[in-house]
């Protein structure tokens, strides 16, 4: 059987021996069949997906839609946290607040310590961007 490289998914079904085949609605390609040591039988199926996203190509997801309406992500976990707000935010830098941005990130970018970040959590919208 050749299976055509049209989006497809990998799906796993057990059906008891009085159960009707419940994927019997999908278009699909039987590629193994098999029996537990309870007596179940297991047919794997590779399924059609309506809904594929191509390799290469990319779909937004609600996550990103919410992460540009927050004022910064926290981008990087280490020593200090590693934050990029969505629009210019000139934060003033002390001990605890290091501009890192340049370029596009100028006043956007900043390391800050685990108590600066409480403060700004406090302060501004944010989500993690990890």
């Amino acid at each position: 059987m050749h299976i055509s490289e049209k989006s497809i998914t990998f799906v796993s079904e057990i059906i008891n021996k009085t159960t009707k085949n419940r994927a019997a609605t999908y278009k699909r390609h039987e590629i193994m069949t098999t029996r537990t040591s309870n007596g179940f039988k297991v047919t794997a199926y590779l399924v059609e997906n309506p809904n594929f996203i191509q390799k290469g190509e990319y779909k937004r997801t609600s996550v990103d839609d919410y992460k540009e309406t927050v004022d910064f992500l926290i981008t990087g976990v280490g020593k200090r946290y590693e934050i990029i707000f969505n629009s210019p935010t000139f934060l003033k830098t002390n001990k605890s607040i290091e501009s890192i941005g340049s370029g596009i990130y100028e006043g956007r970018a900043y390391l800050v310590t685990e108590k600066a970040l409480d403060s700004l959590k406090a302060k501004y919208t944010w989500a993690t961007d990890f």
